[in-house]
């Protein structure tokens, strides 16, 4: 698993000319400080260095962390995800016609006013 995220991370930032954040989010990417470990590992030469602490601690399905390193170029994040109940909410809201449009529809579980790093 680990191999694999590092082998798209370095697609994608050839791809892009680089990266600006890396995110991490699923059960995977929200639980396994390991696999982000082995994943980010050797990636210091791309400007992704990840505080070890943070990412020990940054086991959670309610809140978005940041791993990154203070002195890392990328930003690096576990952001939890819900998928299920995102579906969830999407149907109930088309069965009861008040489902407009994905970036406008207001889920129960979204923060108001959210800023990255607040």
């Amino acid at each position: 698993e680990a191999y694999r995220i590092k082998k798209c991370l370095g697609s994608y930032s050839f791809i892009l000319n680089g990266v600006g954040a890396v995110v991490f989010a699923a059960g995977v990417g929200e639980m396994s400080w390991q696999i982000r470990r082995m994943a980010l590992e050797g990636m210091e030469n791309m400007g992704i260095r990840m505080d070890q602490e943070k990412n020990l601690r940054a086991i959670s399905r309610i809140q978005e962390n940041e791993i990154s390193a203070d002195d890392s170029a990328v930003k690096i994040f576990v952001v939890p995800t819900n998928e299920e109940l995102v579906l969830i909410e999407d149907v109930v809201a088309i069965l009861n016609g008040t489902y407009k449009h994905h970036m406008q529809f207001q889920y129960s579980f979204a923060r108001r006013n959210f800023r990255p790093g607040s």
